[in-house]
């Protein structure tokens, strides 16, 4: 498309128009900003696919900069109020008022000012144009071709904005002129939008926008320095490297520098585009801040996505409940748990997680093939309360994860078939009612959940075993048959330590095999505390210890603390 500058004079103020897709439980509607969230008490999100999540973080990060709890009390006061506060929120918004506004001319939102010439059409802010010709995300708008994409409403731009800067492709991009980094007008190497690499999670119990918005929200003060984008002065226009500050600033972190040049009818109808901040250090960045993502880790320091355990059978509906153990984590998850063992949630509300993936079509992130979404059961509130049962919920997850892996080195070594040949055709993941049903059944009775959660792991892998092409008849039997020494072997080893009844390892199992090694409770770490080497079970139980498991786990692991210190030192709700 031909370049052509322009000095925009429209007006669009997100604080106030009606963009944000939402419902009261009966009616759709749209809503501003400023709207959303002093109503979010009876408002709920009804933006698709993607752009639930966006919205999410954009509210979020507004609601955090403007009024978010400090502190476990302060949070816990916030839930139970029937609506957020409204004074803070007021006072923040007229303050920053000014920097809401899509087409402001000094300071436009999330956008560069100095970028006053077009570099692309509109269908630039389309991010099915970043996908295959045979992808499933895809978008009519797209038919005939990205020179005739339409125009964007302002209220669709902004929103196509927000997914473009979270999901945008990496690879080679167009140099905003003079960049220093810039070769032939070309940046090579920029990265993926944060969502795009991520796996992001968020928490939802059913609940309204406030709800999802506190869920989203641990308790935590602001960092010295931390400030989303539109406190901060308009980034210049070349691309530069850098670490975030802190939650506000990754949550609104400007991968990318865009300019929405408006027509004379207040329509999107020319794009500036180019590379934004990339990050210093990539993911162990945006595992520590961004309170929205799901990781589990490789090594002892490098955080890797939850997506990439096994992308071949992602998602499976057991994936969240993994972020409960050790060398897992999610800070949502962490803080759904913390408030369930204070007792502010209702102890029957199903908490689930919602997990996204962006698919690519090469290692390099350049194409979408998909964005995944998908809604998984992590338990009642009164179930993740319960440190027992959060272990029984942890096991079941691992039972899950860990078959297939087992299951596939039998058959490879059965069948003299290569191991990534056979895992493909033995995941599990057509069992989400079944999860559903261990979930809800733990607090009635445990053990025929359990029993009944293995039965059905047994069944899907039986049926996975029958179905693998090319196998001799006493080859399947064979199989058949070990399946249910490897379900005895897992749960012995999920239990605790090896004791003298445990049974052997399934045959074909090396020992000290990841898959082992990677099993809770093979071997417990100890902490010094009270005057002897505990785990953190023990401490938790101890007589003086005055808080309770997960509070202590985060303290430790976490925040730091020394043992005693995390046990001794009681939570400001207790103290109050």
């Amino acid at each position: 498309m031909p370049e052509s500058t322009t000095a925009p004079t429209a007006s669009y103020d997100l604080l106030t128009e009606p963009w944000i897709p939402v419902h009261d439980g009966t009616r759709p509607g749209r809503v501003g900003i400023r709207e959303a969230l002093l109503r979010s008490h009876e408002l709920w999100l009804a933006a698709p696919n993607t752009g639930e999540i966006v919205l999410l973080r954009l509210l979020a990060a507004v609601y955090g900069a403007a009024a978010a709890p400090a502190t476990e009390e302060e949070w816990d006061t916030a839930w139970r109020a029937p609506e957020l506060d409204e004074d803070r929120i007021t006072a923040y918004l007229n303050t920053w008022s000014r920097r809401f506004d899509l087409y402001d001319t000094t300071h436009p939102f999330l956008q560069c000012a100095e970028l006053t010439t077009a570099s692309h059409g509109p269908a630039i802010l389309n991010i099915a144009a970043r996908g295959s010709a045979g992808g499933v995300h895809t978008d009519a708008r797209l038919a005939r071709g990205e020179d005739n994409h339409p125009a964007w409403e302002p209220a669709h731009a902004a929103l196509a904005l927000l997914t473009v800067l979270g999901f945008d492709t990496a690879g080679v991009k167009r140099a905003v002129p003079g960049d220093p980094a810039a070769r032939g007008n070309k940046i090579y190497g920029s990265r993926n939008g944060p969502l795009g690499v991520t796996t992001h999670a968020h928490i939802d119990t059913g609940g309204p926008l406030k709800e999802l918005l506190l869920l989203a929200t641990p308790p935590g003060a602001r960092q010295a320095g931390d400030m989303p984008a539109w406190e901060r002065p308009s980034p210049s226009a070349p691309s530069r490297k850098r670490a975030a500050d802190g939650r506000l600033d990754r949550l609104t972190w400007p991968s990318r520098r865009v300019r929405l040049l408006p027509d004379d009818e207040g329509k999107v109808a020319r794009v500036a585009f180019y590379v934004g901040d990339q990050p210093e250090d990539r993911f162990p960045d945006i595992a520590r801040l961004d309170p929205m993502t799901a990781w589990h880790r490789k090594t002892a320091s490098k955080p890797a996505p939850l997506h990439t355990i096994d992308v071949t059978s992602w998602p499976v509906p057991w994936m969240p409940a993994l972020t409960l153990g050790t060398g897992w984590s999610c800070h949502v998850v962490d803080h759904v748990v913390a408030a369930a063992e204070r007792g502010v949630l209702d102890r029957g509300a199903h908490v689930r997680v919602v997990l996204s993936q962006t698919l690519h079509n090469d290692r390099y992130g350049s194409v979408i093939n998909d964005i995944t979404i998908t809604s998984a059961l992590l338990g009642t509130a009164g179930a993740l309360a319960d440190h027992g049962l959060r272990e029984k919920i942890l096991a079941g997850a691992h039972l899950a994860n860990d078959l297939p892996y087992k299951l596939s080195a039998q058959t490879a070594e059965l069948t003299g078939l290569p191991l990534d040949q056979v895992r493909p055709r033995m995941t599990l993941s057509e069992l989400e009612m079944e999860w559903e049903e261990f979930l809800l059944g733990l607090t009635d009775d445990t053990d025929q959940a359990t029993d009944q959660w293995r039965q059905a792991l047994a069944g899907l892998a039986s049926k996975r075993i029958a179905a693998f092409p090319r196998t001799p008849p006493h080859v399947r039997q064979q199989l058949h048959d070990r399946i249910p020494h490897i379900l005895d072997y897992l749960q012995h080893a999920l239990a605790g330590p090896p004791h003298d009844d445990a049974p052997e390892p399934p045959e074909g199992t090396a020992p000290g095999s990841n898959v082992t090694a990677s099993l809770p409770g093979r071997k417990p770490q100890l902490y010094e505390a009270f005057g002897q080497m505990l785990t953190l079970r023990q401490i938790a139980d101890h007589p003086e210890c005055k808080v309770g498991y997960h509070t202590l786990r985060n303290r430790i692991v976490k925040q730091g603390m020394t043992p005693e210190q995390a046990a001794r030192t009681p939570s400001q709700r207790s103290q109050n």
